[in-house]
């Protein structure tokens, strides 16, 4: 690269880019420094490097904005980190994040690559049992053998027509069903959604339910103990070897709602009005409490 400058000594130097234009009128010489900056793809390095330099800049100050908007007036990050979550919503979330955390960890470079692109990715057979399989808080047999049965050409032609169902109000939502998924230290707060769900096998443990009616979401094989009811009405939502303990049930009115081999203690029900809601050998001690309220 001697040519680029005049140190150079005999035909180098004779050859040197300063010593062929230092004759050159000024506006000569910036034509071919051009010339040269052009045929050598300095100006289109130049601009590749600024723009790289540019959008780092702005990543830089677009993190640092978000973690100043993310965070409250102590420090504290205003999302849900993993522990948060797990303190917020209780144990059953922390089975769902564990899922997610194992499945993450298998995805491959094509499906990561995937994701990246399109917001998704399908999922092996074997991701498959991970999400869906036995076990999982999405246990459900009955996606995985159907997903598990098609092609991945199959799967995008279906998400297709679902989102195509959805746009057009044709697609029907099912309840899931809590299975094996205890509440513990938990709180259920004004989501219908939650209470309506299915409850089996499924403990609820010193959990709060306010504000959250209930409708079609029957329980089985899920005691209660110290749950407060408040402001949540039941409607068809049937109760089954089911125990009670310590479960107060205020304002929140039972409809259809009948409670059959469910023992109970010392579970008063303030301005509660139960109708067409019979106790099937489910004896209840302070049932005194129940008479003096409503008989």
């Amino acid at each position: 690269m001697q040519i680029l400058h005049g140190n150079g000594k005999g035909f180098e130097r004779e050859l040197s880019l300063p010593n062929l234009v230092k004759g050159f009128t000024t506006a000569d010489q910036q034509q071919w420094l051009d010339l040269i900056f052009e045929a050598s793809g300095v100006e289109e390095t130049i601009k590749q490097a600024e723009d790289a330099l540019i959008a780092q800049e702005f990543q830089v100050r677009e993190k640092r904005s978000y973690e100043q908007r993310m965070r409250g007036p102590n420090g504290e990050p205003l999302y849900l980190t993993k522990e948060k979550a797990i303190e917020t919503l209780g144990n059953p979330e922390a089975k769902r994040i564990e899922v997610s955390e194992t499945l993450i960890k298998t995805y491959s470079k094509n499906q990561m690559k995937e994701m990246n692109e399109t917001g998704y990715a399908i999922l092996s057979k074997e991701q498959m049992e991970i999400v869906y399989g036995h076990g999982s808080p999405h246990a459900d047999s009955k996606k995985l053998k159907m997903f598990g049965n098609m092609s991945a050409e199959e799967i995008h032609r279906r998400i297709e027509k679902d989102i195509k169902a959805m746009a057009e109000k044709r697609l029907v939502r099912t309840k899931r069903t809590i299975l094996l998924s205890p509440f513990v230290n938990s709180a259920v707060l004004f989501a219908p959604e939650v209470a309506s769900q299915p409850i089996i096998l499924s403990p609820i443990l010193f959990t709060s339910v306010i504000g959250s009616p209930a409708v079609l979401g029957p329980i089985i094989l899920g005691p209660w103990l110290f749950l407060p009811l408040i402001l949540s009405p039941r409607i068809l939502s049937p109760a089954i070897l089911n125990p009670f303990l310590f479960v107060p049930i205020i304002l929140s009115p039972l409809a259809l709602h009948p409670a059959i081999l469910c023992p109970g203690l010392f579970n008063p029900i303030v301005l509660s009005p139960l109708a067409l809601t019979p106790f099937i050998l489910s004896p209840q001690v302070c049932k005194f409490m129940f008479n003096l309220l409503f008989n």
